[in-house]
């Protein structure tokens, strides 16, 4: 059982990020970890349990850059989620951060959405309206592909992640890009004009 509700966890969050851009990328998350559980049918706590890991999943990043994933692993602990919430969060970052590897479906969705996720946001936010509805799987994969663009994203975690999941990178992407159109407002991409109303 994940012992916080989404009003908790989102406050713990806030607790230790304050950053818009990080925060908005655990939003993101959220809803690309909630699109792809419910996409597989999974029942509405697991539901819930999956975003949830996605909203956490960078809770000690801005504070503890150099101990990512570790620190994570001591702070829910202590909030009292289960081990399996824990081992989740910690296996985002393997083999960057942690040993950890991904082994469940929920770890192994996680580890290969997240990086795409960041991808795509760079994708959409280079655009000239930074709406993700005008933007298309053909158009990411080129920017995927193209090694000068969003240097920050880690590529080779996303090759590994398909390795693990056994869906292509292009799978990731169509179905990431799925799940981040369904909280495109909150992940700041439904573009310029939707963000100053």
């Amino acid at each position: 059982m994940v012992p916080a509700g989404r009003m908790q966890a989102s406050d713990m969050l806030q607790d230790w990020v304050d950053d818009e851009k990080m925060l908005r990328h655990a939003l993101a998350v959220e809803g690309v970890m909630r699109y792809c559980a419910e996409k597989d049918g999974k029942d509405p706590f697991t539901v819930r349990k999956w975003g949830l890991v996605g909203l956490l999943h960078d809770l000690d990043y801005q504070e503890y850059p150099q101990e990512h994933c570790r620190k994570s692993e001591e702070i829910m602990r202590e909030a009292g989620y289960d081990e399996d919430f824990v081992r989740a969060v910690v296996s985002h970052g393997y083999p960057v951060y942690t040993d950890v590897k991904p082994e469940t479906m929920l770890e192994k969705t996680l580890y290969a959405v997240d990086e795409m996720t960041e991808m795509i946001t760079a994708a959409v936010l280079a655009q000239p309206g930074k709406n993700i509805e005008d933007t298309e799987l053909p158009y990411i994969m080129e920017k995927f592909n193209d090694e000068s663009f969003a240097v920050h994203v880690n590529r080779d975690v996303t090759r590994k992640a398909s390795e693990l999941i056994g869906w292509s990178v292009e799978q990731i992407a169509e179905v990431t890009l799925a799940g981040l159109k369904t909280v495109s407002y909150e992940a700041g991409l439904a573009g310029e004009d939707e963000e100053d109303e």
